[in-house]
């Protein structure tokens, strides 16, 4: 059961406590009228948040360019933010 029916489920339930038929009539349509649709917008608007959330975080494999190089450690620059040595040289 999601939770739009646990939701009407639940207004029924208050709905038959009621013991006045005058008084239930008139909760069940400013249940129904008001605050089910009110309940129904509520989760529809949580839900495109959480798709547009979910859109802005979504990972794009093309938004990184990656390059990559060879150049003589004589020509090194090691203060360059760019330039990093990814395997230091053997001897």
């Amino acid at each position: 059961m999601n939770r739009q029916e646990q939701m009407k489920q639940m207004i029924r339930e208050e709905l038959q406590s009621i013991s006045s038929l005058d008084e239930r009539i008139i909760l069940k349509e400013l249940m129904e009228g008001v605050f089910l649709s009110l309940y129904e917008t509520n989760e529809r608007m949580y839900q495109q948040l959480e798709d547009r959330v979910m859109n802005d975080l979504a990972y794009d494999v093309n938004h990184y360019l990656l390059k990559t190089g060879l150049v003589e450690q004589r020509f090194l620059d090691p203060t360059h933010h760019f330039m990093t040595v990814m395997q230091k040289r053997v001897v």
